[in-house]
């Protein structure tokens, strides 16, 4: 039982050293991300990478609480997903407001 513990703490050892290295030795990429137009109900964000690429569109609409994400390579333009937001914050709760003069 000993051998097989050690067998697995070599293997977890070396997979970490592993890829610790790899992330080391890999060169850093950098995103960009840009605010195509924003409105009171629908806000379009563009996303990816400076070094070419896979950039994404993404289109949220908070009127009906939808969010709509296209993959754009060139000239290609595909749908990724698309979901409903609202469950994910729920309701926002009533704040009061502070009396006039304090804060």
């Amino acid at each position: 039982m000993k051998s097989k513990n050690s067998v697995l703490m070599a293997v977890l050892t070396l997979t970490g050293i592993v890829l610790g290295v790899i992330l080391l030795a890999s060169p850093p990429r950098e995103a960009k991300a840009e605010m195509l137009n924003v409105q009171p109900n629908y806000t379009m964000m563009m996303v990816g990478g400076l070094q070419g690429g896979d950039q994404l569109l993404m289109i949220v609409d908070n009127k009906t609480q939808k969010m709509v994400v296209y993959r754009m390579q060139g000239t290609n333009i595909e749908l990724v997903s698309g979901a409903n937001f609202g469950p994910w914050f729920g309701s926002p709760a009533a704040v009061p407001a502070a009396p006039r003069g304090t804060r």
